[in-house]
C-alpha cells in the first residue's frame, strides 16, 4: 500500500528529471543544472557548484549537498525538519516513505523488534512530527486511498506502532493501539488485544496476579484514545474501563488505595458489599440493571458454588441493607433478622444470613436483601426489640417507615414468586424438620398470640398443635395474653388474659364456650375460651 505510493512518486520525478536536462541546455550561459561525472549539479553565474541548498525547476524540488551533487533516495536534515528525496532527486510530497529501521528508533521496550520505519511527507515535504516537543498525530488515509485513520510520529518523524501512551503536550498521555510495523493507524471501537506488562503501556500490570489475562477488550473512541479509568455509553449500553484501558466485569469499584489520586476502578477483590460497587455482566461487559443473579463476589472461591440474586439500580448498584441512623435524611435499609427455619443460628459469614437487613418494594412485591445485597428467602424474624432498639427495626427502602416487628415468610419456590413476601395467606413451613403453618397478615407479619376462626396462634406465629388429641381437647395454661383477628392488641382488648386456662386440641382449635371431656376425660366448663369449671368424669 505505501510502497506502492512511493513507486508513483519516483514515475513522476523521471519526468521531471527529463526536464531538468532541457533546462540546462536552455539556460547554459547563466545558473544552470549541468552534469559532471555523470552527477546532476547545479552551478551558480560564476560556475561555482551550489551546496547544501534546495533547487527548484519545473515545479519540482532538488537538494544539493554539501559536495553540491544532487542528493537522491536519502532523508535530508534541514535545520528542524526532514525531507525525502527519491531516486531521481525529486522532494517527495503527500506520500509514505519506509526505510530499515538501523537504530533510527530509540532503544525503547518495543523498537527491537521492529526492522522497518516509516515516515510521511506532507504536501509541502516535510516529515510529519519534526520540528515539535512530543511528536504529532494526524488523520491520513491508507489501504490504497480507502480508509482513513489516526497515524502518531515522534519528534524525530518516525511512525508508531503497537501499544502506544502518547499527548501533544507530553502530560496526561492517552493510550493507542497502533498495530503492527507496517500499519500504524489507530484502532477505534471494540478491539480484543493481547498486552505485554513488560512494555512502558502497561506499566504497573502484574502477570503474576490471579486475575491477570494476556488478552483483554478495549474500547477505543473515534480519535484513537482507548476509554481509561472511566465508564462509557456505547450502543446504549454501559461499560467500565480501569486505568490501563482493560473492559472490567461483575462487581467493580472505586478503589481508594490506588497510585491516582482519584482511585481507580477495579474489580480485584471486588465484592457487591464494596463502596459503590456496580455490577458488570460477566458475557459481554455491559452494566447490569434489575434482577441479576450472580455470585456476591468477583473471586468465587469466597463463596459457595451457588449463586444469588441481586437487584441494582439504574446505575447497576444493589440494593443492600446497611446500618445507619434514622435521622439520615435519605435512610437506606437497616435492621436485623434471624432466620426462623435455620435453628435460629446466624452466621454472618454465610452470604445467605447477614444480621444486618432490608426489605424493599418491587413491582407492588416485597423482598428481603441483607448486607451483601443478597436476596434473602425462608420465614425470618424482623423488626424491633423490646427495649426500644431502633437499629433492629427494619425499614422498607428510603422509607422512614418501619416495618412492625413479627414474622415474615419470603418464598423460597422457584420461578416468578421466588422471594416474595407471602401476604394474606396460611403456609405451612418446615422448622426444625416439622411443619408448621403460619397466617400472614395484609401486611407480610405473622398473626402471633391471636384466635383466628377458633384457630390459635402463639407468640412464635405457628398454629398450636401440640394438645390434645385430634378433635379432644386438653387444658392449658397461657403465658401470655391472647386477642382475637381483627382486634387492635392493646390492654383494652385482650380476648383471655395471660394466667388463664383455656382448651386446645391438636388441630389447634380453641374451645370457646360449652362443656366437654377432655383428654384426661374431665368435663370442663368453658366461657369466652376461659376455663371455669373442671369436674371429674364419674
Amino acid at each position: 500500500m505505501m510502497r506502492k505510493q512511493t513507486k508513483l512518486v519516483a514515475v513522476l520525478s523521471a519526468a521531471a528529471l527529463m526536464a531538468i536536462g532541457a533546462s540546462a541546455t536552455a539556460f547554459a550561459a547563466t545558473a544552470h543544472w549541468d552534469q559532471e561525472d555523470g552527477e546532476w549539479v547545479y552551478l551558480d553565474r560564476n560556475g561555482d557548484r551550489v551546496t547544501d541548498e534546495w533547487k527548484k525547476s519545473n515545479g519540482y524540488w532538488y537538494y544539493l549537498d554539501e559536495d553540491g551533487y544532487m542528493a537522491k533516495d536519502q532523508v535530508i536534515e534541514d535545520d528542524d525538519d526532514k525531507y525525502y528525496v527519491d531516486s531521481n532527486g525529486v522532494r517527495v510530497t503527500n506520500a509514505w516513505v519506509s526505510m530499515d529501521n538501523d537504530d533510527l528508533l530509540d532503544d525503547d521496550d518495543q523498537s527491537e523488534d521492529i526492522d522497518t520505519v516509516w515516515m510521511y511527507f506532507d504536501g509541502s515535504g516535510k516529515a510529519l512530527g519534526c520540528d515539535t516537543d512530543h511528536g504529532e498525530i494526524k488523520k491520513l488515509t491508507y489501504a490504497n486511498g480507502d480508509a482513513t485513520g489516526y497515524f502518531i510520529f515522534n519528534e524525530d518523524g518516525y511512525m508508531l506502532s503497537g501499544w502506544q501512551r502518547w499527548s501533544k503536550s507530553g502530560d496526561s498521555e492517552k493510550l493507542y493501539y497502533l498495530g503492527g510495523q507496517n500499519e500504524g493507524w489507530a484502532r477505534t471501537g471494540w478491539q480484543y488485544l493481547t498486552i505485554d506488562p513488560d512494555i512502558d503501556a502497561f506499566n504497573g500490570i502484574n502477570e503474576d496476579d490471579d486475575d491477570y489475562n494476556d488478552e483483554e477488550w478495549f474500547y477505543f473512541k473515534s480519535d484513537g484514545k482507548a476509554v481509561e479509568n472511566d465508564d462509557r455509553s456505547i450502543g446504549g449500553r454501559t461499560y467500565i474501563f480501569d486505568e490501563f484501558g482493560r473492559m472490567l466485569d461483575l462487581w467493580v469499584y472505586k478503589d481508594a488505595t490506588s497510585a491516582s489520586a482519584s482511585g481507580a476502578f477495579t474489580n480485584v477483590d471486588g465484592t457487591s458489599t464494596a463502596t459503590d460497587s456496580q455490577f458488570y455482566h460477566e458475557d459481554n461487559g455491559d452494566r447490569g440493571k434489575n434482577w441479576i443473579y450472580a455470585y456476591p463476589a468477583t473471586d468465587y472461591d469466597d463463596y459457595s458454588d451457588d449463586p444469588y440474586w441481586f437487584y441494582l439500580d439504574s446505575n447497576g448498584k444493589p440494593f443492600r441493607a446497611i446500618q445507619e441512623t434514622v435521622d439520615k435524611k435519605k435512610l437506606t435499609a437497616i435492621g436485623s433478622a434471624y432466620r426462623v427455619d435455620d435453628d435460629n443460628v446466624a452466621d454472618a459469614d454465610d452470604p445467605e444470613y447477614n444480621g444486618a437487613v432490608g426489605a424493599k418494594s418491587i413491582k407492588s412485591e416485597t423482598y428481603l436483601f441483607n448486607s451483601k445485597g443478597v436476596m434473602l428467602t425462608g420465614l425470618y424474624w424482623l423488626g424491633g426489640d423490646d427495649e426500644g432498639d431502633t437499629n433492629a427495626k427494619v425499614y422498607k427502602g428510603t422509607s422512614k417507615e418501619a416495618m412492625d416487628p413479627g414474622y415474615y415468610y419470603f418464598n423460597t419456590e422457584d420461578g416468578s414468586v421466588n422471594g416474595q413476601m407471602v401476604t394474606n395467606k396460611k403456609v405451612t413451613i418446615e422448622v426444625d424438620g416439622e411443619d408448621e403453618q403460619y397466617y400472614f397478615k395484609k401486611s407480610g407479619a405473622a398473626y402471633t398470640k391471636t384466635i383466628i376462626s377458633g384457630t390459635v396462634y402463639g407468640d412464635d406465629g405457628q398454629r398450636i398443635d401440640e394438645y390434645g388429641d385430634g378433635s379432644t381437647y386438653q387444658i392449658v395454661t397461657l403465658d401470655y395474653d391472647l386477642w382475637e383477628k381483627g382486634d387492635e392488641q392493646t390492654e383494652e382488648n385482650i380476648a383471655v388474659p395471660a394466667g388463664s386456662q383455656i382448651l386446645l386440641n391438636e388441630n389447634g382449635k380453641i374451645k370457646k364456650s360449652g362443656t366437654v371431656t377432655d383428654i384426661n376425660d374431665q368435663k370442663v366448663k368453658v366461657s369466652n375460651y376461659v376455663v371455669t369449671s373442671v369436674e371429674e368424669d364419674d
